[in-house]
């Protein structure tokens, strides 16, 4: 059809219309105008604007916005968890105090802020004043040549004036990627990829501090994946969490709201 609007719920196999203002479409053909909705799903290309969640197929026009909770993997992520793909090659990714946590140049204070999923647990990286610059690093030795490897993690400003970098080395020929960063005082997850050079064995992912003395910023949920975007977060401890899982995580707090008024707590 055409000329169709405010709707709730649409299903389309062709179409050249231009819908707009609902809360679901679907879509598996044409080239129709849309925007203004709450979720659209779409395997060919077209013009899509306003929206806070979509997803494209192979011709669309796939959008990754690290405020929204929809990835360009078609997965609900966020720092409670989500709805996807899961797996983290990281130990400690919320404890960057912890030894398996290189450090060189900067210390780090633990649980010294709230974390984006709420309880204060995110940890403060502290330049030690010595030189300026300093890094936080972690080995994965399950990383290969040719592989293509995503590291991620959530960071926020404290008192620098940027100088903040994410990188992932690998020791086949010194290759390695690198995504400067100026973070706001709000968390903001951020995330590159790498692909093994050859010879490679092993990724090392590093959370940089490049310049000013006593600078001081904030990082949680630290995540490594085999594969090109970053999945749903899952939190590890002192075992990395290697085997890749598909469907429900949850992350953070505990109650879980299962209908109206339902709680899994004790709240009164």
């Amino acid at each position: 059809g055409s000329g169709s609007s405010s709707y709730g719920i649409r299903t389309v196999a062709v179409t050249t219309d231009t819908p707009a203002n609902y809360g679901l479409r679907v879509q598996a053909g044409g080239s129709g105008i849309t925007d203004n909705y709450g979720v659209y799903i779409d395997n060919t290309s077209g013009g899509d604007y306003n929206y806070p969640i979509y997803q494209a197929g192979t011709t669309g026009t796939n959008v990754f916005n690290a405020d929204t909770l929809l990835d360009g993997g078609a997965m609900l992520t966020s720092p409670y968890g989500g709805f996807g793909r899961f797996v983290n090659h990281l130990a400690y990714s919320e404890m960057f105090n912890q030894a398996s946590w290189t450090k060189s140049g900067v210390t780090v204070s633990a649980d010294a802020t709230a974390a984006p999923d709420g309880p204060t647990s995110a940890d403060r990286i502290d330049d030690d004043g010595a030189v300026g610059g300093g890094y936080v690093s972690q080995n994965e030795t399950m990383a290969d040549a040719g592989e293509e490897w995503v590291f991620s993690v959530w960071i926020k400003d404290n008192n620098t004036s940027g100088d903040i970098s994410i990188e992932i080395d690998d020791n086949g020929s010194g290759s390695s990627t690198t995504l400067d960063i100026d973070p706001p005082t709000e968390w903001k997850r951020y995330w590159l990829t790498h692909t093994g050079t050859t010879g490679a064995t092993q990724m090392t992912v590093i959370i940089n501090h490049t310049t000013s003395l006593s600078d001081q910023f904030y990082v949680w949920g630290a995540q490594f994946e085999d594969f090109s975007t970053p999945g749903v977060y899952i939190s590890t401890y002192n075992t990395a969490f290697t085997n890749t899982h598909y469907g429900l995580s949850l992350e953070g707090s505990d109650n879980i709201v299962l209908g109206k008024y339902a709680r899994t707590d004790n709240a009164t």
